[in-house]
């Protein structure tokens, strides 16, 4: 063979086989961008609201489930102080409550202008609950916490969490859901956000357990005390509600 025709031929298939490769790596990419496609898909369909989110849902606010909102940080912080503060009321005392919260917040009110504003409406929230809770004592917090979603359809869930639950004696508890942002809230509302705290803690402590759900609204001095029937009228509500989020 002479060189040249041997030269053309190498040239040749090493063109083919770089064309192949080519070939090869479009199908590839193509298979990904389909794959990763169905994956985002399969994710929003699988979207569970967490209790916050399902609780601004309920009363109006617009809502996509697994989507953060937009928060400021010295709310963030606050907020999860008093959070923090509620469960010591229980731990501990309403005194041990206060004093944590007043030491934990004092640079924001020392910093002034909105960070203080924001400090002191955490406070009265506190101190709003501390005079409803009226000194009740031990209770099991966060029931539900890393627990998982409550479903009511396929792919439409609520990660529901009871801050509180305090036993009422005789099998029978009164849960409490506290929020702490300025959404206004109504009957209708609090028994929408009622019915997964219902299932979550029926689920959790033993069927039949709830009595009473409880929804605050503490920066809006409200309070709504929903019994287990209305809650569960709410279903189709509920199930409407979270087929938009």
């Amino acid at each position: 063979m002479q060189f040249g025709t041997y030269l053309g031929t190498r040239t040749c298939r090493s063109h083919a086989h770089s064309g192949t490769l080519r070939t090869i790596r479009r199908i590839y990419d193509g298979f990904q961008r389909a794959a990763e496609t169905c994956l985002r898909k399969t994710i929003v369909l699988m979207a569970e609201a967490s209790q916050a989110e399902f609780a601004r849902a309920a009363r109006g606010a617009q809502v996509t489930a697994g989507e953060a909102a937009e928060v400021e940080p010295v709310v963030l912080g606050v907020s999860s102080v008093a959070r923090t503060a509620v469960r010591r009321v229980h731990q501990e005392s309403p005194l041990a409550a206060r004093a944590y919260f007043s030491s934990k917040v004092s640079k924001w009110l020392l910093a002034g202008g909105r960070a203080a504003a924001t400090a002191q409406t955490y406070r009265g929230s506190l101190d709003r609950y501390i005079a409803w809770d009226g000194g009740s004592g031990d209770a099991r917090l966060d029931v539900g916490f890393r627990e998982s979603a409550i479903f009511f359809a396929p792919g439409d869930g609520v990660r529901a969490l009871a801050h509180v639950v305090r036993d009422l004696g005789g099998g029978q508890r009164e849960a409490r859901v506290l929020l702490w942002d300025d959404l206004p809230l109504d009957r209708r509302s609090a028994e929408m956000i009622a019915l997964p705290v219902i299932e979550r803690v029926d689920r959790v402590i033993g069927a039949g357990s709830t009595a009473t759900v409880g929804v605050w609204q503490l920066a809006m001095n409200e309070r709504i005390a929903v019994q287990v029937p209305a809650a569960q009228a709410r279903r189709p509500e509920v199930l409407a509600l979270l087929a938009t989020l």
